[in-house]
């Protein structure tokens, strides 16, 4: 989550980050998604945006109903997170 928060400013523009690793819980196990996060939102997986570098992960958010896009160097995370209505540039 560091090179994600320091290559890209986006801290600012979510409510909340959480890592599986600070949380002791490994994705892609459904109580990351739920406990840790949606509950703490009071959002239901729709309402949310999940980031990550492993497909398995990915997947796992979707099964929830999240939307998600897997992170590769390549990514224009702007672009791809735009694509679903939210500006990075507020």
């Amino acid at each position: 989550m560091p090179m994600l928060t320091e290559r890209y400013r986006v801290t600012d523009a979510f409510d909340l980050l959480v890592g599986s690793a600070y949380e002791g819980i490994l994705k892609p196990a459904p109580e990351i998604f739920f406990l840790r996060t949606l509950e703490r939102l009071e959002r239901q997986p729709e309402e949310a945006i999940f980031i990550d570098d492993f497909a398995q992960n990915v997947a796992g958010a979707r099964a929830v109903g999240m939307f998600a896009v897997q992170y590769t160097p390549d990514l224009d995370v702007a672009a791809a997170l735009a694509a679903h209505g939210l500006n990075l540039n507020r």
